[in-house]
């Protein structure tokens, strides 16, 4: 069993880490496949990244890089252009035939749709969508979409962290190893990364 969390990961942080860790946990003995992203294809036109790549893949690699059954997949960092998870996936189905799942968040379900050949990517993965015990599920435009993600939803112990906030927090001198592994964080400090004018 394998289960692919793709971002830009800027910078990685816990949020990601305990959704990947739930579906590790939810599939014990299964592996999870890390994927930084170039450019996101949704906010190609006004995204510009606050870390450059070769830092985000760094980031990426002091958080996971002693957890049991996590990899890094590089690829989409590999070129200016926006990357797509269908290709991610589509190389992934290539290269073993072990079951795939593509993990994301509740809050991706409603945008879902806009994903490039997304119902392809339903063919390929199922999805693990971390969800809040109690919580409801939101939807999307496809009742296709619906139907996977109900198929989907995991209970899970959702850490309301974002990049953004720890972007902000760093720019203004606030603690923030709460929300991210030391590691990263050490890595931030000594890069200078998310400092004004940077």
């Amino acid at each position: 069993m394998r289960g692919l969390l793709g971002g830009t990961f800027d910078p990685i942080h816990n949020g990601h880490l305990n959704l990947a860790l739930a579906f590790q946990e939810h599939f014990p003995g299964s592996k999870v496949l890390i994927c930084p992203t170039a450019v996101n294809p949704l906010k190609a036109a006004k995204q510009t990244q606050s870390a450059p790549a070769k830092d985000r893949l760094k980031m990426v690699q002091y958080a996971v890089g002693r957890l049991p059954g996590f990899s890094i997949i590089d690829y989409e960092l590999k070129g200016d252009r926006p990357a797509y998870t269908i290709d991610t996936l589509e190389a992934l189905a290539q290269a073993s035939d072990e079951p795939l799942y593509l993990i994301i968040g509740s809050d991706i379900i409603p945008e879902f749709h806009q994903w490039h050949r997304y119902r392809d990517i339903l063919k390929l993965a199922r999805l693990f969508v971390g969800l809040r015990k109690g919580a409801a599920i939101p939807a999307s435009q496809d009742p296709l979409v619906n139907q996977a993600v109900s198929e989907g939803v995991f209970p899970v112990r959702v850490l309301e962290i974002s990049a953004t906030e720890i972007r902000d927090r760093v720019q203004k001198g606030l603690y923030c190893r709460h929300l991210a592994p030391d590691p990263v964080i050490d890595y931030i400090e000594a890069h200078n990364l998310y400092r004004q004018g940077n």
